[in-house]
């Protein structure tokens, strides 16, 4: 057979360049504003974990590693509390569809520029989709009530479906408080339970406490971003 008779490959559709192929795929040949600093509050602080102040929030991780970690005793409270109020054994949730797609993020919430650019391709891929699951650590860096606003609610106003989570280290650091109130509704006592022996008083002066929470803000930003029925 001749080389001129012989069938030519199938062709590949060209693939768009992305951040591993160039620094263009990146976006760092851009001239224009990416559209996601329309979603962005007017002011937004940068977000670095080599920032002292960052670092100090997180500290609980230490702590708990050092002296040991009392997220197991707040975890039965939260369970007996919720079993109390009728909440299905496994925290399961059933659907009747026979087939269903969900749109899949981690660790999503810095809050900053690197969180609300990937907001609208997310939006675009999952358009379709039935719901969202954030699967850890939903606001960093220590999982605040009065963070949520910004940088859970807003970021993801456009998102139609309804949005669950999986709570990750960084949400502890605030005694899952504020992410109890956000998708469970829950307010509680997430303090821990006191730490036992000589050293005991470290644990108990250095530990980060839950941050206050703000029950208005909370439905204030529920109604104004994620206020729709289906969300």
């Amino acid at each position: 057979m001749r080389v001129e008779d012989a069938e030519a490959p199938e062709s590949r559709p060209e693939l768009p360049e992305n951040s591993r192929a160039s620094e263009a795929g990146a976006g760092w040949g851009c001239r224009e504003r990416g559209s996601f600093h329309e979603l962005m509050p007017q002011r937004v602080s940068a977000f670095s974990w080599r920032h002292p102040l960052v670092l100090w929030r997180s500290r609980n991780d230490v702590i708990a590693k050092l002296f040991g970690d009392p997220a197991h005793g707040i975890r039965r409270r939260c369970v007996n509390a919720l079993a109390e109020r009728g909440t299905r054994a496994g925290f399961t949730m059933h659907r009747s569809d026979e087939s269903f797609s969900f749109l899949l993020m981690g660790d999503t919430g810095e809050g900053d520029r690197s969180q609300y650019a990937v907001v609208p391709p997310a939006m675009k891929v999952g358009a379709d989709t039935d719901f969202m699951l954030i699967v850890s650590d939903v606001i960093y860096p220590s999982g605040e009530a009065a963070d949520y606003p910004e940088k859970f609610f807003r970021p993801y106003q456009d998102y139609a479906g309804p949005i669950f989570a999986v709570p990750g280290n960084h949400d502890w650091y605030d005694g899952l408080r504020g992410f109890l109130n956000v998708f469970c509704g829950l307010d509680m006592n997430c303090a821990p339970d006191p730490w036992k022996g000589a050293l005991s008083f470290v644990p108990r002066w250095l530990w980060r406490r839950s941050g206050d929470v703000d029950t208005k803000a909370l439905e204030e930003a529920r109604a104004q971003y994620r206020g729709t029925p289906r969300q």
